[in-house]
C-alpha cells in the first residue's frame, strides 16, 4: 500500500482529486465485500487472501482513474502494476482491469459474464432507445463493485462526464431491488439546491420511529440516489450547504429539526451518488468525498461502442434483406468514427459550450435508424437515413454556417469511405435530405420516409397550417425551405418517445410558432403559461401540477412550450431541470396530494399487469413514467446575453436531456419569400415590382447584418438584427406607403370635390323644390290610411282575447290528465325496475353457460333426478302455448339439446314478457322443491345449476309482470284520454294562433304604415333643410365657382 500510495502522488491523475485516506477506505470497503465466509471459509490458504487483496487494490487505487482522456491512465496503471507486482500474474493480454476473480479464485475476463442483449421493440417504442441497456465489460464491472459496496451498506460515487452511463447503471441497480425490503428515491442536484431544499426532499420519505429517530416506512431500508452531486452553487463563503448537510449525516447520523431545533436521528438510510467532473463546482467537499468508494465511468472504448451499436442495429435489421443486414458493421463503424471526428473537431468553448458529444448523441442516431422498416428501406435508403440522423444529431446544434460546412466535409468523407460502393455521392447525399413521417407515399402518416422535393413537403405542411388556422388563432407563416426543415426537425423530436426539444435562436426567428404547428401536427395539445406582473414560482408550480395531473392521470398528450421571456424567476428552471432529467419534481406535490395520486393510479397499475400494484412507490413510478410518455417539452431560448449560457451551466438537463435545434439567420431566399408574402396584398404595379422591392428589402437587411458585425468588431458592442426586425421593416414600409398614398389622394380630391359640389348644388336646388311638393302630398295620404288601420286592429284584438280565454280552460283540463298519466307511468316504471335485477340474474346465469359445459351436461349417461328435473323445467318454460311436453325425461332433454348453439341462442332470445300462464302453473310445484335449488344442483352439474337459476329468474319475472299488466292497461286508457284532450286543446290553440297571426299581421301593417309616415315626414323636413342650405351655398360661392373652374 505504501508503494502504491507513493506512485499515486507522483503519477496518478484520478478523475477528481482523491485523498490517500479515501483510497484506503475504498480498499477496506472492497475487502469487506470480498472476504466473506462464503469466499474465504475456515482453512482458506494465504494465496487466496493475496488474490483477493490484489483484486481489491487494483480497483481501490485504479478505480478513480479515467481512460477516455488524452491519456489512458488505466492502461498506465495496468502496465505499472504488472511491472511492480509480478508475483501474482493476472493476464498477459489486456489490462488488469479486464479481469475479475471467479468463485474458483481464478482471474477470468469480465467479458465472460456480460449478459447477451435482448432486442425489446416494445420498450423502444414506449421509452425510446435511451432506455435500452446493452451491457458491456465496463458496465458489468462498475455494476459489480456498486453491488459489492451496496451489500455492505457502503456508499459508492460514480464519476464521469455526461452520457457515460452513470445514471443508467445506478437506476438498473435500484430497479432490481426487492421493494418489499428496500425503497429508493432519486434526488437530482442543481445549482439552486441548498440544505433546506435537500432536507425537505429527504424528509418526505421518512417517518417518525420512536423518540427522535426517523427512518423509512415500516422495516424497509431506504436508498437515496443523489445525481449530479457537485452541482450546488457555493455561497459567498465557498460552502455548498446541501453537501454540508449530507456530510453531517454521514459523520454524525443526524441533522436538526429546523423548527424545533432538536436532533433528528436518521436510520436505515444509505446513499449512492453520481457526478460530472466537468460541470457545476467540478469537485465536492473532501470531508464528504472520503466516505464514498469512487469509481470513474469513462466513455466506452471503441470495442464497447461497437458492441452496443452492433447489438441494437442487428436486432432491428433482423427482418431486413441480406444486403441491408450486411450494412450493420459499416453503419456501426461509420457512426463511431464520425462521432470521434466530430468530438475532436468541434471542441467546446465559452460560446459553444454545448459542443459536448457523448453516448447519448450516438443513441440518438441509432434511434433514427430504428425508424426504418424492412418494406420500404433498401440498403441505399439506410445510408441516406443514417446521414440524415447524423445531421439531426450533430449539425442541428452547430452555431454557425462555417461549423456546419466543416461537419458536411466530415460526413462526406465517411460516406465516401464506407458506402461509396453503393452508389454515387448524389445518390447517397440527395437534396433535399429530409426524413419525416408527415408525407409518406400513399398518404399514411407515421411512416418515416424521405421528402423527395420541397414542393411536395410544402403542400403537406401548408395543409397542416390551414388545419391549424381553422382550429386556433391564425398564424400567417411563410413556409420557406428553412422553416419547413425546422418544422420537420421539431416534429421528429416530438414524435420520438419522451422527446424534448431545445430551440435556440434570436427573438423573432419563428421558434414558438413552429413549435405550436409541430405540436398540432403530432396531435399534441399545446400548454403555455400566461405570465403576468404577479406571476411567480407559486403560480408556475400550480400550472405544472395541473399539467402533470392531465398527462399522468387523464392520459392527455401535451407539448409544453416555454420561452425565455416566460421565465421571470430563475427558480422555475429547477422544476424544468427535474422535469427533463427524470420527470420527478420532489416538491411539486404535497404528501397528501401525492397519496391521492398514488391511490388513484392503483387500478390502472393493476390493469397493466404489474404484480405489486398495491405498492405506493410502484404507483408513483407508473404515474411519473406516464407523465414522461405523454409530456414533451419545447424550450425556446435566445443565445443573446449571458442567461442562456448561465442557465445551461447551472441546469445541465437543458442540454443533456433535450435535442438541440439551432436557428440560424434567415437566408436570402427566406427573406425574399417572406417579403413577397407580406407585400402580396399591396398594389405596387405588378409582380415584377413586388419581386424587386422584396429583393431590395432582403439586401438592406443583409447589409445591416454585415454592418452590425463590423460595428461589433470595432466598438466591441453588439447590435442584433433579427427576423422580427425584418418583419417590422416590411410593416413600416406598408404603413408609410399607405399614408403617403392617402395624403396625395386627399390633396387631389380637395379641388375636384369643391367644383363638383358647387355644380351639384345648383342642380339640386330645382330638384329639391319639386321633391318637397311631391312628398307633402304623400304625407297627407299616409296619415289617413294609418288612422283607418288603427280602428280595424282594435276590433280584431277583442276577438282574439275571447278565444284565448277558452284555450286556457282547455289547457287546464289537459294538464290535470297529464299529471294523472305521469303518476301511473311512474308506478309502472317502479314495478318494472324491480324486475330488472331478476332479468340480470337470468342473463348472468346464461352467460355462465358455454358449449363446453353444456356438452358436459349432455354427455351424462344417467344424470341425477335433480338434473333431469331442471332440464324438464326448461322444456316446460320454453314450450309454445298449449304444447306443454308430457315427456320430460332425460331422452327428451337430450333431444332438446341436439343443437347446443341454437338452444343457447333460443334461451338468450326467450320472450320473457309473454310466458304462457299454463307453463308457469306446471312449473310452480317444481321450482319450489328443495332439490331444484341451484346450490343443491350445482354439486351435481354446474350447467344444470345455471339452467335452474335461469328458470327461477323467469318464474319470478312472470309474477312481477302479472302485477304490472293491469296497471299498464289502465295507463293505456289514461293515455288515450290524454291524447283526445290534447287534440281538442290543439284545435282551440290552432284557432287562437290563426287569430293571433292575423292580428300580428295587422299590427305589423299598422306599425309599417306609421313608420312610413314618420320617414316621409322626416324626409320632407330634411329636403326643406337641404333646399335652404343649397340656396345659401350657391348664392355665397357664386364668385368662387367662376374662379375655381377657370
Amino acid at each position: 500500500v505504501s508503494t502504491q500510495s507513493t506512485w499515486d502522488k507522483r503519477l496518478m491523475k484520478p478523475i477528481i482529486p482523491v485523498m490517500d485516506i479515501n483510497l484506503i477506505t475504498t480498499l477496506c470497503y472492497i475487502l469487506d465485500g470480498l472476504l466473506t465466509e462464503e469466499n474465504c471459509p475456515t482453512g482458506t490458504p494465504s494465496e487466496t487472501y493475496e488474490k483477493y487483496f490484489v483484486f481489491a487494490c487494483i480497483w481501490a487505487f485504479g478505480g478513480p482513474l479515467p481512460s477516455d482522456g488524452s491519456t489512458d491512465y488505466k492502461l498506465v496503471f495496468s502496465n505499472w502494476w504488472k511491472k511492480e507486482f509480478s508475483t501474482i500474474r493476472i493476464a498477459e493480454h489486456g489490462t488488469v482491469f479486464d479481469y475479475y476473480l471467479t468463485r474458483q479464485r481464478e482471474f477470468a475476463p469480465w467479458s465472460d459474464i456480460v449478459p447477451a442483449y435482448n432486442h425489446n421493440v416494445d420498450l423502444i417504442k414506449e421509452q425510446g432507445v435511451q432506455a435500452v441497456v446493452v451491457e458491456t465489460s465496463d458496465s458489468v464491472r462498475i455494476t459489480y463493485f456498486v453491488n459489492l459496496l451496496f451489500q455492505n451498506k457502503r456508499p459508492a460515487l460514480l464519476v464521469g462526464t455526461a452520457g457515460t452511463g452513470k445514471t443508467t447503471i445506478v437506476r438498473s441497480k435500484l430497479q432490481a431491488l426487492d421493494t418489499t425490503e428496500m425503497i429508493h428515491r432519486t434526488i437530482n442536484f442543481n445549482s439552486s439546491t441548498d440544505s433546506r431544499t435537500l432536507q425537505a426532499i429527504m424528509e418526505l420519505s421518512l417517518d417518525k420511529k420512536s423518540g427522535r429517530q426517523f427512518g423509512p416506512p415500516g422495516r424497509k431500508k431506504l436508498v437515496f440516489f443523489v445525481d449530479d452531486l457537485n452541482m450546488p452553487e457555493p455561497d459567498k463563503y465557498g460552502t455548498q450547504s446541501a453537501i454540508a448537510l449530507l456530510r453531517q449525516h454521514f459523520d454524525y447520523k443526524f441533522w436538526y429539526d429546523r423548527q424545533k431545533m432538536t436532533i433528528k436521528e436518521i436510520v436505515s438510510v444509505q446513499y449512492i451518488a453520481a457526478m460530472n467532473p466537468k460541470a457545476g463546482s467540478f469537485t465536492v467537499n473532501e470531508r464528504l468525498e472520503r466516505h464514498f468508494g469512487i469509481f470513474a465511468c469513462s466513455m466506452p472504448d471503441r470495442t464497447d461502442l461497437k458492441t452496443i451499436v452492433t447489438a441494437i442495429l442487428r436486432g432491428h435489421l433482423a427482418g431486413f434483406s441480406r444486403d441491408a443486414q450486411a450494412l450493420t458493421e459499416k453503419l456501426t463503424a461509420a457512426t463511431i468514427e464520425l462521432h470521434k471526428e466530430v468530438s475532436k473537431t468541434f471542441l467546446p468553448t465559452a460560446i459553444k459550450f454545448h459542443y459536448q458529444f457523448n453516448l447519448r448523441d450516438m443513441m440518438n442516431i441509432i434511434a433514427g435508424l430504428l425508424l426504418a422498416d424492412a418494406v420500404r428501406f433498401e440498403p441505399i435508403d439506410l445510408v441516406t437515413l443514417w446521414v440524415h440522423e447524423c445531421e439531426r444529431t450533430f449539425c442541428d446544434r452547430m452555431v454557425s454556417d462555417m461549423d456546419a460546412m466543416k461537419y458536411q466535409e466530415l460526413v462526406q468523407d465517411k460516406v465516401r469511405g464506407h458506402f461509396g460502393d453503393l452508389g454515387t455521392m448524389d445518390d447517397l447525399l440527395p437534396e433535399p435530405l429530409v426524413y419525416t413521417p408527415l408525407c409518406p407515399p400513399g398518404g399514411d402518416e407515421n411512416l418515416y420516409t424521405r421528402v423527395m422535393t420541397y414542393p411536395d413537403l410544402y403542400r403537406v405542411l401548408h395543409a397542416k397550417l390551414e388545419d391549424y388556422n381553422d382550429s386556433y388563432a391564425r398564424m400567417d407563416l411563410v413556409l420557406f425551405n428553412q422553416a419547413m426543415e425546422h418544422l420537420c426537425r421539431i416534429s421528429r423530436i416530438l414524435h420520438n418517445p419522451r422527446g424534448n426539444a431545445l430551440l435556440v435562436g434570436v427573438g423573432g426567428s419563428g421558434k414558438q410558432s413552429l413549435a405550436r404547428l409541430a405540436s398540432h401536427i403530432c396531435n399534441l395539445d399545446v400548454f403555455q403559461i400566461q405570465v403576468t406582473s404577479l406571476y411567480g414560482i407559486s403560480e408556475f408550480r400550480l400550472d405544472l401540477q395541473q399539467l402533470y395531473l392531465k398527462a399522468g392521470q387523464k392520459g392527455h398528450q401535451f407539448s409544453f412550450i416555454i420561452t425565455d421571456s416566460q421565465i421571470p424567476d430563475p427558480r422555475m428552471l429547477v422544476y424544468l431541470n427535474d422535469l427533463l432529467s427524470s420527470g420527478f419534481i420532489p416538491d411539486l406535490f404535497s404528501v397528501e396530494e401525492r397519496d391521492a395520486i398514488e391511490s388513484g393510479m392503483v387500478n390502472e397499475v393493476k390493469a397493466s399487469g404489474h404484480p405489486d400494484f398495491g405498492n405506493k412507490d410502484v404507483c408513483w413510478e407508473y404515474f411519473i413514467n406516464k407523465v414522461r410518455n405523454n409530456l414533451h417539452a419545447c424550450i425556446c431560448l435566445s443565445p443573446v446575453g449571458e442567461d442562456f449560457r448561465a442557465w445551461c451551466r447551472k441546469f445541465p438537463a437543458l442540454t443533456n436531456c433535450t435535442i438541440i435545434d439551432w436557428f440560424h439567420p434567415w437566408p436570402q431566399q427566406a427573406l425574399v419569400s417572406v417579403a413577397e408574402r407580406f407585400l402580396a396584398d399591396v398594389e405596387l404595379g405588378g409582380e415584377d415590382m413586388v419581386v424587386t422591392i422584396a429583393e431590395h428589402m432582403a439586401f438592406v437587411h443583409g447589409a445591416v447584418n454585415d454592418a452590425s458585425v463590423t460595428f461589433g468588431e470595432i466598438e466591441r458592442r453588439h447590435n442584433y438584427t433579427t427576423p422580427k426586425s425584418f418583419l417590422e421593416l416590411i410593416d413600416l414600409y406598408k404603413v408609410m406607403l399607405s399614408q403617403k398614398r392617402v395624403d396625395l389622394e386627399e390633396m387631389i380630391s380637395r379641388l375636384v370635390t369643391g367644383i363638383q359640389k358647387l355644380k351639384e348644388s345648383s342642380e339640386q336646388v330645382k330638384d329639391l323644390q319639386i321633391a318637397l311638393q311631391r312628398e307633402q302630398v304623400i304625407v297627407n295620404e299616409k296619415a289617413e290610411g294609418t288612422d283607418r288601420l288603427l280602428e280595424y286592429v282594435g276590433k280584431e284584438r277583442v276577438i282574439v282575447e275571447e278565444q284565448n280565454a277558452i284555450a286556457e280552460v282547455e289547457e287546464g283540463k289537459t294538464n290535470e290528465l297529464v299529471r294523472e298519466v305521469e303518476a301511473q307511468e311512474r308506478e309502472c316504471s317502479e314495478d318494472l325496475e324491480r324486475a330488472q335485477p331478476i332479468v340480470a340474474q337470468a342473463i348472468a346465469a346464461l352467460n355462465t353457460l358455454n358449449k363446453s359445459n353444456l356438452t358436459e351436461l349432455k354427455s351424462m349417461p344417467k344424470p341425477p333426478p335433480d338434473v333431469v328435473m331442471v332440464t324438464g323445467a326448461v322444456m316446460v318454460l320454453m314450450s309454445p302455448p298449449g304444447k306443454i311436453p308430457k315427456d320430460r325425461s332425460w331422452a327428451a332433454a337430450k333431444k332438446m339439446m341436439t343443437n347446443l348453439t341454437q338452444w343457447l341462442k333460443d334461451m338468450e332470445t326467450f320472450d320473457r314478457d309473454n310466458i304462457p300462464p299454463p307453463n308457469i302453473e306446471v312449473l310452480e310445484p317444481v321450482v319450489t322443491q328443495e332439490a331444484f335449488q341451484p346450490a343443491a344442483v350445482e354439486k351435481k352439474s354446474f350447467a344444470a345449476a345455471s339452467l335452474a337459476r335461469w328458470v327461477l329468474a323467469m318464474v319470478k319475472y312472470y309474477r312481477i309482470r302479472c302485477d304490472v299488466r293491469p296497471k299498464e292497461e289502465r295507463l293505456a286508457e289514461a293515455q288515450e284520454k290524454l291524447a283526445s284532450s290534447r287534440a281538442a286543446l290543439r284545435k282551440v290553440q290552432d284557432k287562437v294562433g290563426e287569430l293571433k297571426a292575423k292580428l300580428d299581421v295587422l299590427v305589423r301593417q299598422f306599425e309599417e304604415a306609421r313608420d312610413d309616415k314618420m320617414v316621409i315626414e322626416e324626409r320632407a323636413r330634411k329636403t326643406q333643410e337641404k333646399l335652404n342650405l343649397a340656396e345659401r351655398l350657391t348664392g355665397g360661392l357664386a364668385d368662387e365657382n367662376v374662379r375655381w373652374g377657370a
